[in-house]
This record gives C-alpha cells, sequence and structure tokens, in this order.
C-alpha cells in the first residue's frame, strides 16, 4: 500500500487533499456519495471504482514489469523510438526532456496513447511531481471544425493541454480553436489545441495547447495547483 500523498476527496463540491490511500478508506467509509481522483485519472470516480481500479493497476504493474517481449513504442515530436522492454521504457522515459508529452504504444498494432493513462508507468518514472499535472476540471469545450460549433465535456486541464470526453468529428492532429468553460474557472478561456491521441477505453482525447497566453496560463497553473500533493 502506498504511504505516498496523492489523492484528493470531493464531498459537497469541496475538494480536500492530497490524502494517501490508507486516510482516503476511512473518508470514503463515512461518506459513500463522496468522489475519489488521482493524477492519470480522467474523471472523479466513486470508492468502489477507485477500489476496484487500485486493485487492477496492481495487477497490470506486475505483469509490464515481468513482461520481457521488447514490443513497447514511444513517440515524441513525430520521431518513434523502441520496442521496449518494459524496464527499458522506464529507463528511456527518465531520461526524457519532456516525459509528459510522449505517446505510447504497448505494441505495434496498438493505438498510441498519452503517458496518464499507464498510471503505473507514471508513478514510476515521478512524471506526478513534475510540471504539467493534471487536474480533474468540470465543464466543457466548445470549438469549431469546417465552419461547424462543437461541445464535448472537460475532464481533466494541465499546463500543457486539456482531456475531453464525448467528442464528436475530431481526428488525431486536428487543430482545433475553441474555448474552455467551466463554473470552477474565474473566467473562460480561449485556445488553440491539438488533438494528441484517443483513448478508446474511455473516450478521452488529449489535447495539447498551442501558443497559450500568458494571462490563460496564469489561470490554469492557479487552478492546478491546488490539486498538487
Amino acid at each position: 500500500m502506498s504511504n505516498q500523498k496523492k489523492w484528493f476527496f470531493l464531498k459537497n463540491n469541496e475538494v480536500t487533499g492530497p490524502f494517501t490511500e490508507s486516510e482516503i478508506n476511512p473518508l470514503a467509509a463515512g461518506s459513500p456519495e463522496a468522489l475519489i481522483w488521482g493524477q492519470g485519472m480522467s474523471e472523479w470516480v466513486s470508492h468502489a471504482e477507485w477500489r476496484k481500479s487500485l486493485d487492477h493497476l496492481q495487477d497490470v504493474l506486475k505483469g509490464l514489469q515481468s513482461d520481457m517481449t521488447p514490443s513497447w513504442l514511444l513517440k515524441y515530436n513525430d520521431i518513434t523510438q523502441g520496442p521496449y522492454i518494459y524496464d527499458q521504457l522506464v529507463m528511456a522515459l527518465k531520461a526524457h526532456p519532456a516525459p509528459s508529452e510522449v505517446l505510447i504504444k504497448t505494441n505495434p498494432e496498438s493505438q498510441w496513447q498519452g503517458i496518464y493513462d499507464f498510471p503505473p508507468l507514471v508513478e514510476e518514472i515521478g512524471l506526478t511531481r513534475r510540471q504539467h499535472n493534471r487536474a480533474p476540471i468540470s465543464g466543457i469545450f466548445k470549438f469549431e471544425k469546417n465552419g461547424q460549433t462543437h461541445e464535448a465535456l472537460l475532464g481533466s486541464i494541465s499546463q500543457g493541454g486539456i482531456g475531453i470526453l464525448e467528442a464528436q468529428g475530431i481526428s488525431v492532429g486536428d487543430v482545433l480553436k475553441g474555448e474552455i468553460q467551466s463554473h470552477q474557472l474565474p473566467t473562460s478561456i480561449n485556445c488553440q489545441c491539438e488533438v494528441l491521441y484517443f483513448q478508446q477505453e474511455d473516450g478521452n482525447w488529449g489535447l495539447r495547447f498551442i501558443n497559450l497566453p500568458a494571462e490563460s496560463m496564469s489561470l490554469v497553473v492557479e487552478y492546478t495547483r491546488r490539486f498538487q500533493p
């Protein structure tokens, strides 16, 4: 059981934390309606879902560490590296200048995914202590494509970009002009983003900010800071 303080607790629209895994359990036991979030998660989840996910990730990590087949691929700035075994991938990411911006494949046939879609890997390389920590956020991302206006649900935000859900009509590589609207921010944020990846399991799209103005970046920094361990 991890003693690292990295979990946040949402009850009656109030966020507290960070807490360790052992601290979360009694809090959740007294508030079954509360939700939990931590780095690497795309949204807030119930205690039961969180517990199930932790148990699953422990099994996944054991499998990743024991698999000696060089099948992992790493992509950054359109350059692909690998294949690696898991330990080699960890070493490559620890030495990488921008690990939060890489894309990863578990094998040549799988889809490219953002590194935050692999929470055990994120924790092992210590990415949660680096610059672009994700924070959960509710609201919408309103954007334009081909002369039409679309909306997607916001799931997460960081200094590097946003995670959105239920997005229609977009593809990896698209550059979108849009507006972030959330009651959790003091004002909306106009931005331009590049679509980096799509996580098929939970329908999460990862978007990278392109030249976000300093004033808007300060809003993002101020908001995400409260979620940093």
